[in-house]
């Protein structure tokens, strides 16, 4: 019998594919990820350092309070986690296309 527990890994925000290997969670599972939950209300359902790493890929610019949900972040995450935001970049020419 082995102890090793798999990595939590959250795609925060996921839409309707979240990452391979990750929990995704979005406002409602039905239309895409594992776990239904509004990204604005706090707590988050997770427990205190219980996360390896964390997705926010095109979601944090659509939240209320940026800062309070990195504040959340930190909450949930274990030291050492890492989190990768991916938002857009306003003089991309691609952000005329969405």
């Amino acid at each position: 019998m082995s102890n090793f527990k798999e990595p939590l890994i959250l795609d925060l925000g996921c839409g309707k594919k979240n990452r391979p290997g990750t929990i995704g969670v979005d406002y409602n599972a039905r239309v895409g990820g594992d776990i239904s939950h509004d990204l604005n209300v706090f707590p988050y359902p997770f427990e205190n350092d219980s996360v390896d790493k964390s997705y926010f890929d095109n979601c944090l610019e659509h939240l209320d309070s940026p800062l309070s949900v990195m504040e959340e972040l930190f909450r949930i995450l274990k030291i050492g986690s890492t989190v990768e935001v991916i938002v857009p970049y306003f003089r991309s020419r691609l952000l005329f296309l969405i």
